[in-house]
């Protein structure tokens, strides 16, 4: 099946569809982190963070608490859609610019186009995010 990376966003947005696919964005991450490299902007993978729910709810140890020190897992960080935005954008503007420097460029594109919806209306009503990876 695959991951995929998706938003999380610090409260809700009322009456919007936050859903985003995300599955190309996750199997591209690594080029997407050269070409973010290249272009002197921040990688999508730098807005990556998780909640201690999130990881608690995949441990199956008994004492969770020791597990999350071992880990060594920060806290969960949330970042200005603004932020966001500007790495979508300058890989948009890349990746349309020089389909072929990566792998299902047109499916990268969509993603990349559905992140950028989600984050305008986040930095519309203020609301900050962070991304998450579904396994």
């Amino acid at each position: 099946m695959g991951s995929a990376l998706f938003i999380v966003l610090e409260k809700e947005l009322p009456g919007i569809d936050t859903f985003v696919n995300g599955k190309a964005l996750a199997k591209a991450e690594n080029i997407l982190d050269e070409i973010a490299s290249q272009l002197n902007i921040r990688s999508l993978m730098s807005f990556f963070s998780v909640s201690e729910e999130m990881v608690l709810s995949t441990i199956d140890e008994v004492d969770a608490e020791e597990e999350l020190i071992k880990l060594n897992i920060e806290p969960e960080k949330w970042f200005a859609p603004s932020e966001g935005l500007n790495t979508i954008r300058e890989l948009l503007i890349f990746i349309q610019n020089n389909p072929g420097s990566i792998d299902a460029s047109d499916f990268v594109i969509k993603d990349l186009k559905e992140f950028e919806a989600v984050l305008s209306e986040a930095e519309k009503h203020k609301i900050s995010w962070h991304l998450e990876i579904d396994f």
